[in-house]
């Protein structure tokens, strides 16, 4: 997966530098993001979302249909899973948060 980070910094009128101050990570990390030469936490990719202002799914410029297998996935739990990926991050982030607390009640 490469990310979309250069397109949207122009559009916000930011520098990597600043991004990278913000997700407290170095300009070089964004730069192999972008290369798909790794991949980022994501908690790293939430707060580059959040500075950027965008969904997770625009950061990374997911395909849907390419990360979703949907022979295992059908009706609501697959639109479920299509809106949560188009979630601004900051939602996401609740979403996660959410997740966990239900786990932690599980056990």
């Amino acid at each position: 997966m490469s990310m979309n980070v250069s397109s949207l910094l122009k559009i916000i009128k930011k520098t990597k530098q600043e991004l990278a101050d913000y997700a407290g990570i170095t300009p070089d990390s964004i730069r192999g993001y972008e290369k798909g030469e790794h991949q980022p936490p994501l908690d790293v990719c939430i707060k580059m979302a959040e500075f950027l202002g965008c969904s997770l799914e625009r950061l990374a410029d997911w395909e849907t249909d390419k990360i979703i297998d949907k022979r295992i996935l059908q009706g609501d739990k697959l639109k479920l899973v299509e809106e949560v990926l188009n979630l601004e991050s900051e939602k996401v982030s609740s979403v996660l948060a959410f997740i966990e607390l239900l786990n932690k009640e599980k056990k």
